[in-house]
């Protein structure tokens, strides 16, 4: 058996020991599968409302229907997660998604805009249930050595699925038409959901017995493991913070650059391969890199988008800007497979739902926030310094982060009482 110990065996023979354990594997089909689906939905959307003469903002308010649903509904996704056996939630998300999308197989293309908004919005709604389920069932399927190997072939074969689920997507719409990739993407979701039904009798940790609590009791508990945790209440701060002042803006701002000083549609197609494959690169080497130091491993990875900002606004050539891009991929993958797997070895597995939707609450809330802020701030500060500013946020938060006891080693220190506690040796002498 591979364990913790072992990080220097042969990658192939960790992920062969990896897949050998049948619920994970079904389990990561059914996320690949979902994940494939998830990326075709949007152009086929696409395709089929401006194919038709629907204007642009419509399409606008239909995709921001999605990510809404997503935002508002994340913290409820972590509540059913934790109430709910966590296979039976992936398997509704992927039956919901499924009918979500074969709705639009029937509805006329002159249905107002939001009947089209509120099928995008269902969507969104399944996916916020979907993913604090995948990743508070992972501990319950592999051994606590596996964790991070697991964590970083899910992730990794995510990051791939978002190169290669829209190029699938263009592909059958343009072979085949919108009609056949909407019924594709239905297919998937269906294929996704066969496979965890054949883990339907894997049982999920043990909920807390006794009497129901409210829904605001449980997000309150969520809260409370959150705060208990000063490295992890630490990193959900950080990530507020360079959401909202860094990321946000560099998303709006990157097809600018790209557009203006880089060479127009094919530079933003490498930007975008090259923060794909920096993603890939990192995860194949979380599955077998176990750092002593965690913490500081991790936001030094996250402190490295401080280089693809600075690269984006001050550089006219490509290949420097990709690298950087690619580079900044890496430092962020890595530093978001380490923390999963840190929060599912802290936090008590009926709490995991929870602690999984406030952490991705942060990025899902304050990044349609950012986004819309960044044209007021271009206007009054300009592209360049905006993006300076933007580096200079990532790499001092990440700095200050490390002064909070416990980020260094993504643990939770023992309070000193517990410390002090004399044990039964000491007492006998």
């Amino acid at each position: 058996m591979i364990t913790e110990k072992s990080n220097n065996a042969p990658q192939r023979l960790v992920l062969r020991h990896l897949l050998r354990k049948r619920a994970f594997r079904w389990m990561w089909a059914g996320q690949l599968i979902s994940g494939i689906g998830n990326e075709i939905f949007p152009i086929a959307m696409i395709s089929m409302l401006l194919s038709h003469g629907r204007g642009v903002g419509t399409l606008g308010y239909v995709l921001a229907a999605r990510a809404l649903a997503m935002a508002i509904v994340i913290i409820l996704g972590g509540v059913i997660a934790d109430r709910l056996p966590r296979v039976a939630v992936l398997f509704g998300t992927d039956i919901l998604r499924a009918a979500g999308v074969a709705v639009l197989l029937f509805v006329p293309i002159s249905s107002p805009t939001w009947a089209f908004a509120a099928i995008t919005f269902v969507l969104g709604a399944a996916e916020a249930c979907f993913y604090p389920a995948y990743a508070s069932l992972v501990p319950d399927v592999v051994d606590k050595s596996d964790l991070q190997a697991a964590n970083a072939l899910s992730s990794g074969s995510m990051r791939a699925i978002k190169i290669a689920g829209p190029l699938i997507g263009g592909i059958v719409v343009a072979a085949l038409g919108t009609t056949v990739a909407i019924a594709f993407d239905v297919v998937t979701f269906i294929a996704s959901a066969a496979t965890l039904w054949m883990i339907r009798n894997v049982a999920s940790s043990p909920r807390c017995t006794g009497k129901r609590t409210s829904i605001l009791k449980d997000v309150g508990g969520g809260i409370r493991a959150v705060r208990e945790r000063p490295w992890l209440a630490t990193l959900c701060i950080l990530a507020a913070i360079q959401v909202m002042l860094a990321v946000a803006p560099w998303f709006v701002i990157l097809p600018t650059v790209a557009m203006q000083r880089l060479g127009g549609e094919v530079a933003l197609g490498v930007l975008s391969a090259s923060f794909g494959v920096g993603g890939v690169i990192a995860a194949a080497v979380a599955i077998k890199w176990r750092p002593a130091r965690v913490g500081l491993v991790a936001l030094g990875g996250v402190s490295l988008f401080a280089i693809a900002e600075l690269a984006a606004a001050h550089s006219s050539s490509l290949l420097i800007v990709a690298g950087a891009v690619a580079i900044a991929a890496f430092g962020i993958e890595l530093f978001d497979i380490l923390k999963t797997t840190a929060v599912q070895k802290d936090v008590p597995r009926e709490l995991l739902g929870r602690v999984m939707s406030l952490d991705m609450l942060g990025t899902l809330a304050l990044l349609p926030l950012g986004q819309a802020m960044t044209g007021f701030a271009i206007g009054l500060f300009g592209i360049s310094s905006l993006l300076t500013f933007g580096a200079v946020v990532v790499f001092l938060t990440a700095f200050l982060a490390l002064l909070v006891p416990g980020v260094s080693t993504f643990s939770t220190p023992k309070r000193r009482a517990e410390s002090e506690t004399p044990t039964p040796v000491d007492l006998a002498a």
